[in-house]
């Protein structure tokens, strides 16, 4: 299967993966220089001109290779242009003051806890000399008031605020928000209190997303028309429609721990299955022996007006992208899928964006179909079924084994959860959820027949209640889940490797491959060694994080033992996405929040002072300690000043004597230039969080 001959009829693949590592280095180095980019650009169509005029000079066959290595690197070059010009595009060098800006909403608000998001298109912003041009997507974070809330698509505001580049806040080895930003295209973010920011018009004219937006409205209105109660109604639309916000947190854990969280989002998966029914029914209506070319054309049309309806979502679209290519190439090949044709389709979308390859739904839609081109057929070889009804069942038993072994290792990197009973309960899960998407389809096509809709309806009712049993049955199942999996990105080729040598086994040719692998093990078992030497704490230090939301002390110890001293200890779960990577990476088990009066060996804290290996920590919340008076002042070594302190250095030199001021991420950026100030004047040191992401002190 893999020889080189074979891989010649692959030529999709061939090129599809010079593509993808010219796209991981423009990605890798985006960060370093612009020159760095167009140096490996100009580097890599130098060598393919190279390669191919040697090939025309030595025109002989057993040099045939070097065209191959020249159009390799074209292709690289060209992964790491589209990579350059995508970050061009979305690229914007802000005004460091705050600016009075024009924008648009491009979609609904959505509404956090604090917040309304708004995701809008800033046109210009104004000056005394003229407009100036920006034509930049940025996400508006507004104060959460009743004006916010009642934003809609297409209003057009003017704000007044500062825009900042995406950024990330410091801490290590924390989930990169600004590259994921970047890759949706996001050039800024801005926070606008109230009364900064004003309604003054709505364009009235749609978008296609807009009035793809408004179809799945009405789609949703008819739902809530047919009696579904709350939760059969959440799971319904997410199911069918991709709306998601009326999903309790209750549902969402328990489709989370039975490994069905996916089937809540609407992607491939989907895509997948209704493209499998579509085929099925189409065979029926118009017959086994009918024209492939007819059939494919329907699908592709109704699978576009599924994504329509569902409101053009970007992982949707994506999808539909994906199975229209492999749809269409199978047409003009009059073949069953092959790997050239998923070749074809991830070529093909990754030209359009290259950032697409860094999306989860991306890689778990075509790792998906790749494990069920690849693994399927030897599956079914390896266990046969005669009787017709049971290998049909069998069919779908195998594909949800085949695809979930593929996309484990993505799952695992990502989530860093893994459900233990998900291989048993996608079985039925995925039947019933081909189920409701069908029954739902015909259930909305047949709405002039009211009385045979209601039928439908509560048919549907009942499949979306036992889907819910089954996530609820095995969310309470002993061991339902483990979580806090340190999986890294050496762990997932790992495990592709080990696929891979799956796949040789039997093969004919491939005894020296599999010895060739077999003798990288050493050489991975070297790897996860040097690994976890460099990855264990091997000295106690203590970390200030950069976490606006809840200012944090970590005091690591060692051997997996370490302590929290927070400005809320009941506020740990705030801590997620700045804490939860570095803990996995360093193995530390979760820290113990100290209380207000806590000592242990090596470390205590009393009344928000805190010891740890002879270093000192006074973390300032509040003015319990302003100008307070003391014959003998208490050496501090870190004085940690957070939201809540509204006084100056000043006021406690008379109590403390402070070597270093940490200033924190929650003050207001007021404050923290006042204090950066003063701390100049008096001639201490300091650190500002905010300025400089999170603090580490080695002991």
């Amino acid at each position: 299967m893999f020889s080189t001959d074979k891989l010649g009829k692959y030529p999709f693949l061939r090129i599809l993966i010079p593509l993808i590592i010219g796209i991981s280095f423009g990605e890798l180095f985006s960060d370093v220089t612009e020159t760095v980019g167009y140096t490996f650009i100009g580097g890599c169509v130098f060598a393919s001109f190279i390669f191919l005029i040697i090939h025309r000079i030595k025109s002989d066959y057993a040099f045939r290779w070097l065209t191959g290595v020249g159009i390799f690197f074209f292709f690289m070059a060209v992964g790491d242009g589209l990579v350059c010009i995508h970050q061009f595009m979305s690229h914007y060098r802000w005004e460091k003051q705050r600016e009075v800006y024009h924008a648009i909403l491009k979609d609904n608000p959505q509404a956090k806890e604090k917040s309304v998001l708004c995701q809008v298109y800033v046109i210009d912003y104004m000056k005394t000399s003229g407009n100036t041009s920006v034509e930049k997507d940025v996400l508006l974070y507004l104060a959460n008031d009743s004006l916010s809330r009642e934003l809609c698509t297409g209003d057009e505001l003017v704000f007044y605020g500062k825009v900042a580049s995406p950024h990330n806040n410091g801490n290590p080895y924390e989930f990169d928000y600004a590259g994921f930003l970047r890759h949706k295209g996001v050039s800024g973010t801005a926070y606008i209190p109230s009364g900064y920011w004003k309604l003054v018009g709505h364009d009235s004219r749609k978008t296609l997303k807009q009035l793809a937006l408004s179809y799945r409205e009405r789609l949703l209105a008819q739902y809530r028309g047919l009696g579904f109660d709350k939760d059969e109604f959440a799971v319904l639309a997410a199911l069918t429609v991709g709306y998601k916000e009326e999903l309790s947190k209750e549902v969402r854990e328990s489709f989370l721990v039975a490994g069905a969280s996916h089937v809540l989002a609407l992607s491939g998966l989907h895509i997948g299955i209704l493209s499998c029914l579509l085929g099925i029914l189409l065979s029926g209506l118009l017959g086994k022996h009918s024209c492939n070319k007819t059939k494919g054309i329907i699908t592709v049309l109704i699978l576009w007006m599924f994504a329509f309806v569902s409101g053009l979502s970007p992982s949707v679209v994506r999808a539909v992208i994906m199975f229209s290519l492999i749809v269409l190439a199978g047409i003009c090949n009059k073949r069953s899928v092959t790997l050239n044709v998923v070749g074809f389709a991830a070529f093909v979308m990754l030209l359009y964006n290259p950032f697409y390859l860094y999306d989860v739904g991306f890689q778990l839609s075509f790792v998906a179909v790749i494990s069920i081109i690849l693994f399927l057929p030897r599956l079914e070889k390896k266990i046969e079924v005669k009787n017709r009804f049971l290998k049909k069942a069998w069919q779908i038993i195998a594909v949800s084994i085949v695809v979930q072994i593929g996309t484990l290792p993505i799952v695992l990197l990502n989530f860093s959860r893994f459900p233990v009973y998900s291989l048993l309960a996608n079985i039925p899960v995925l039947l019933l959820v081909s189920l409701i998407l069908l029954f739902s389809i015909v259930m909305l096509v047949i709405g002039f027949l009211p009385v045979l809709q209601l039928l439908l309806a509560d048919l549907l009712s009942g499949l979306v209640k036992a889907l819910n049993y089954i996530t609820s049955f095995v969310e309470h199942l002993p061991g339902a889940i483990i979580n806090d999996i340190n999986f890294l990105k050496i762990d997932v080729a790992v495990c592709y490797i080990i696929l891979f040598v799956f796949l040789l086994k039997g093969v004919n040719g491939t005894r020296v491959r599999t010895i060739v692998l077999g003798a990288l093990i050493p050489f991975i078992g070297l790897f996860y060694a040097v690994d976890y030497t460099n990855t264990t704490v091997k000295h106690p230090s203590i970390l200030f994080y950069h976490s606006s939301a809840c200012p944090t002390v970590h005091f690591i110890q060692g051997n997996g033992v370490s302590y929290l001293q927070m400005a809320d200890c009941n506020a740990i779960d705030k801590l997620k996405y700045a804490t939860e990577g570095f803990w996995r990476r360093k193995r530390i088990d979760k820290p113990a929040v100290m209380p207000q009066d806590y000592e242990e060996r090596n470390i205590w804290t009393h009344n928000g002072i805190s010891g740890f290996f002879g270093r000192t920590v006074c973390m300032v919340k509040d003015d319990k300690w302003k100008n307070k008076m003391s014959d003998a002042p208490l050496l501090i070594d870190y004085l940690y000043l957070c939201k809540g302190y509204k006084g100056r250095v000043k006021e406690l030199l008379p109590v403390f004597r402070i070597r270093t001021v940490v200033l924190d991420a929650s003050l207001s950026e007021f404050r923290l230039e006042l204090l950066k100030k003063e701390c100049r004047k008096l001639g201490l040191d300091y650190v500002s969080l905010a300025d400089n992401g999170a603090w580490e002190v080695n002991i």
